[in-house]
């Protein structure tokens, strides 16, 4: 048990490290104090640096972990391959044409404004996309309805392909779904039909 827990720590502090490395400036100083300080990045002080900001990368992310509700793995991995992939490698082509472009020595106010046209038309027909293909889902999905006896169309209970029970079922409240039986039917005979007592 320890050693997944190290080795999930262990992850987190690499990734904090690396994303440190790459995008806060690694062993640097933060700009307002390499401005005023000359001997800031001179020493100890890069490691120290180094250390703040990956401890910071590391109570992000435990704080986002205890205060975000857990994500299903299937609505993690759609989100990585449907929604994150498509994006970075729209973002590498946008990088790498921009670059090539500005490169043969066109205009780079001209440039943006057509990258951002561009970006913008894309970002609209995504949504526009799954609104639609949203709204076509609602009528295929199956939901079971307990009170008229069958399944019908549409609903937030099948969200994302999982058939959700309803809440008053009966067996969630400790009541059988079976017809209660009824007792044994006793004969009695013609002694206790005359006292009274059956």
């Amino acid at each position: 048990f320890a050693m997944f827990f190290l080795a999930e720590y262990i992850n987190l502090a690499t990734l904090s490290a690396l994303a440190t490395t790459l995008f806060l400036g690694g062993w640097r100083a933060p700009a307002p104090i390499s401005t005023v300080w000359e001997g800031a990045n001179a020493g100890w002080w890069p490691v120290l640096w180094f250390l703040v900001k990956m401890g910071l990368f590391i109570f992000f992310f435990i704080w986002l972990r205890g205060s975000l509700p857990r994500v299903r793995y299937d609505q993690l991995m759609r989100l990585g391959w449907k929604v994150l992939m498509p994006a970075s490698l729209g973002w590498i082509l946008l990088v790498a044409t921009v670059r090539a472009l500005r490169n043969e020595g066109y205009d780079m106010q001209q440039i943006a404004l057509y990258a951002a046209i561009v970006a913008g038309v894309v970002l609209v027909a995504t949504v526009l996309w799954e609104l639609l293909r949203g709204e076509g889902d609602k009528d295929k999905q199956i939901v079971p309805d307990v009170g008229s006896g069958g399944p019908k169309k549409g609903g937030a209970a099948a969200a994302a392909g999982f058939p959700v029970p309803p809440m008053d079922a009966p067996h969630y409240h400790g009541r059988s779904t079976e017809t209660p039986s009824r007792p044994a039917t006793t004969t009695t005979t013609r002694e206790e039909v005359g006292s009274g007592t059956h």
